[in-house]
């Protein structure tokens, strides 16, 4: 990651991982980044279409299915069973669907 500094960009090291459950697919040209401190989670029963981008620290819940290009800010939280596509972007520090 990268903080700006009084105009200087700073390097900031991402020390987290990523958490796959079980039975979660995961597509083609899917970006998944760790996590800058904690874990970036995929939970169990997850679908993670082909050209995704999750970032730094997400929580994607059980069931989920995301497709169709979606774009997903840091820190956001999608609950259960959350069907999400179409070419969306979610914004960050954002919690969708009661998680």
């Amino acid at each position: 990651g990268y903080a700006n500094e009084k105009g200087e960009w700073a390097t900031l090291p991402q020390l987290g991982t990523v958490r796959i459950g079980t039975r979660a697919e995961i597509g083609a040209w899917a970006t998944i980044a760790r996590g800058a401190l904690d874990a970036t989670i995929i939970e169990d029963n997850v679908i993670i279409d082909n050209q995704m981008q999750i970032a730094h620290n997400v929580q994607i819940g059980y069931g989920t299915a995301m497709a169709g290009g979606t774009i997903v800010a840091g820190i956001t939280k999608i609950g259960k069973y959350c069907i999400i596509g179409g070419a969306l972007v979610l914004n960050g520090h954002i919690e969708i669907a009661g998680c």
